[in-house]
């Protein structure tokens, strides 16, 4: 054991508070009262899978609007203007079916 491992080891011999601050994982942390509360190890790796999963979607929209941009040669706002006027035209529907049918992207 190096000598700031025993150093901490004599830490928490000397302080119990601090050793039983380390043994509760800091994802079980109760920020409602801020009292050390362990949570049942099945909510942690829900909550866990859920923010992984919202990570991975968060992703795939930033790649979607990155193609998106590079695909019609407009900035986000220009997009959006251009979808307004689209959906507020006379005929919304045959203007949004012309939009896509005239569209140099696509290969047909």
């Amino acid at each position: 054991m190096t000598s700031s491992g025993s150093a901490a080891a004599a830490a928490h011999a000397a302080c119990p508070a601090l050793a039983a601050h380390h043994a509760v994982p800091v994802a079980a942390i109760n920020a409602t009262n801020g009292a050390a509360t362990v949570d049942a190890a099945a909510t942690f790796k829900s909550k866990q899978l859920k923010e992984l999963k919202n990570g991975r979607l968060a992703m795939i929209a930033v790649l979607g609007e990155l193609m998106a941009q590079k695909v019609s040669g407009q900035g986000t706002y220009e997009q959006l203007a251009s979808i307004a006027d689209l959906l507020l035209s006379p005929d919304p529907v045959g203007a949004v079916v012309n939009s896509f049918t005239s569209s140099s992207a696509l290969p047909f």
